[in-house]
């Protein structure tokens, strides 16, 4: 399905890279969506790329990705992420699993944990929806950043 590998950046502590296996549909060749979880702290970094339809499924997407935050990749503040994925409108969410359990955690006001998504509009209070957070996948990208806070 994918595999978590290491990579080394001349001078930069060494990133975590998600390699996706790219689903058939259709014609045409598998696109590249490629970014960055902004991080500070250590965890599990788990990271969903959703569609419209799957959107409010928790802990679930097309694609999915853990990454391991060490002290490197802390320190860096960054944590790489790729998928290939057909043309079509996704989004991308991600937590930061602080305590190991697998899930976001959430109190009386919201996650407990660092959280984040690629927000293409303005964040506005209570949960967003599948288009605050979506985008067109028609050519390859490769600047994609989300804050996890």
């Amino acid at each position: 399905m994918y595999e978590t590998t290491r990579k080394r950046v001349a001078g930069i502590a060494a990133l975590l890279v998600c390699r996706a296996a790219a689903f058939a549909v259709g014609a045409g060749e598998p696109l590249v969506v490629e970014g960055d979880c902004l991080v500070g702290r250590e965890g599990f970094l788990f990271v969903y790329v959703v569609d419209e339809k799957g959107f409010a499924e928790p802990n679930t997407g097309l694609r999915e990705a853990r990454l391991r935050v060490g002290p490197a990749e802390a320190a860096a503040g960054r944590v790489h992420f790729l998928f290939n994925l057909p043309a079509g409108r996704y989004g991308v969410r991600c937590f930061l699993d602080l305590n190991g359990n697998g899930r976001l955690d959430k109190g009386p006001f919201g996650p407990t944990e660092p959280w984040g998504m690629s927000w293409n509009v303005a964040r506005r209070a209570g949960f967003p929806r599948f288009g605050d957070i979506a985008f067109r996948v028609d050519r390859d990208i490769r600047e994609l950043e989300i804050e996890v806070k």
